[in-house]
């Protein structure tokens, strides 16, 4: 919940981590990615729209969107 952020590709893992432990102080039980959806910007860039589900034990279950805009370095589609 901090806005959008540039992540090198190193510290990635753990921005996940720290998202995952911030979730489970929240009382999440875990996360499921349920949807991914390409949208090729260019040869370099990915837009990857995400779909979770995250558990929160007898509150039931919450789906959150997040979007990531992936470097591609150039690989292309």
């Amino acid at each position: 919940p901090e806005g959008a952020r540039a992540v090198a590709r190193g510290d990635f893992r753990p921005v996940l981590r720290k998202r995952k432990e911030w979730l489970a102080g929240l009382g999440s039980d875990g996360a499921e990615l349920v949807s991914v959806q390409e949208t090729w910007l260019d040869e370099r860039y990915v837009l990857a729209a995400t779909g979770w589900r995250m558990e929160f034990g007898a509150a039931g279950e919450v789906e959150v969107a997040s979007t990531y805009l992936v470097d591609m370095g150039g690989r292309g589609r």
